[in-house]
């Protein structure tokens, strides 16, 4: 039977303008994660799980609709508007966000049976929730959701410590309870920023990330990965009891367009291939290829060149590539 992943989380109408001064609307937020997995997967199922305002609802449906393996069913349409996100870049990674109109959290109810399925549609494989408002659902929503699946839980941490002001401005938490958070997901993400904001600490090398997301792993995770930009990924991961660490590098990015949705091709990207694997290390380095190849596309891309990634990590490192085909974990942390 296909793999079935659930991607949880808000549905974004972007106005971007570029490092270069270009203006481009599109449709954000999950909108890159399902479309870049639709993309590169050839067996599976994609179930986009959001409450979609009525005034972009026909048009998110018809977008998806020349989707790839996406099933629609879980999106539903509410009396408010689309939420809308004001992306303005200064320079090729760092942005202005003012974000508008926030849909209301999920209710535990309509996680589970969304992503638990009924008679006639299975259960998710993988779910994918993706803070793209940090209001998606509050802890007790979630460890209700944890008790009711089997299924792998992967966290794109993305705006959990934010809130928005009547500005649209961002408005950072002291996310003092993110162990309790944590410890509900089997794989957990984050970017450099993210990581200062939740641990309160500010790395200045990949070896430094690599000790924070060995800290956010003591928390309960199976696996962590740092996005460090042009610095790579630092991953810490446990298997059976022991602790693993790697600094994967960066992909040289040879025609770069746009940083958007990024971050969201390299989760869908890893968390694909962490369901076909069963190994952090491999996936993360397929999540990186993804997420260099989705820099090449402008808005909401194809990603078809991304197919079988798992297959193709010496494009990252061939070195790094070679002892994790020979069975290197990475360097033992603990």
């Amino acid at each position: 039977m296909p793999t079935r992943i659930a991607i949880l989380g808000a549905i974004v109408y972007d106005e971007i303008i570029t490092h270069d001064g270009q203006r481009i609307e599109s449709f954000g937020g999950i909108v890159y994660n399902v479309a870049a997995l639709s993309s590169f997967i050839e067996d599976g199922v994609v179930l986009p799980v959001s409450n979609v305002g009525f005034d972009r609802y026909d048009q998110v449906l018809a977008l998806m609709a020349g989707m790839d393996h996406v099933d629609t069913s879980q999106l539903l349409r509410t009396d408010t508007p689309c939420t809308h996100a004001k992306l303005i870049y200064h320079g090729s990674n760092y942005r202005e966000e003012i974000v508008r109109h926030m849909m209301p959290p999920f209710s535990a109810p309509r996680i589970i049976s969304a992503v638990n399925g009924d008679a006639s549609t299975p259960a998710a494989d993988g779910i994918l929730i993706n803070f793209v408002n940090g209001t998606e659902l509050d802890l007790p929503t979630l460890q209700a959701l944890r008790k009711q699946t089997k299924a792998p839980l992967y966290l794109d941490m993305h705006n959990i410590m934010v809130r928005f002001d009547a500005d649209g401005k961002k408005q950072y938490l002291d996310f003092v309870e993110w162990p309790e958070w944590v410890e509900q997901f089997d794989f957990v993400q984050m970017n450099e920023f993210e990581c200062e904001k939740v641990l309160h600490t500010s790395p200045s090398s990949p070896k430094e990330f690599l000790h924070a997301a060995q800290t956010v792993l003591a928390a309960g995770a199976a696996a962590v990965v740092i996005t460090m930009g042009p610095a790579g990924v630092a991953l810490a991961h446990r298997r059976e009891g022991i602790e693993y660490g790697c600094i994967i590098p960066a992909v040289t990015v040879k025609n770069f367009v746009d940083a958007t949705g990024c971050g969201d091709a390299f989760s869908t990207g890893t968390f694909w291939h962490y369901l076909r694997t069963g190994n952090p290390l491999k996936a993360a380095m397929a999540g990186t290829l993804v997420g260099a190849l989705n820099c090449e596309v402008r808005g909401v891309g194809k990603l078809e060149r991304a197919r079988n990634a798992d297959q193709r990590i010496a494009a990252v490192s061939p070195q790094l590539a070679d002892r994790v085909e020979h069975g290197w974990l990475g360097d033992r942390l603990n």
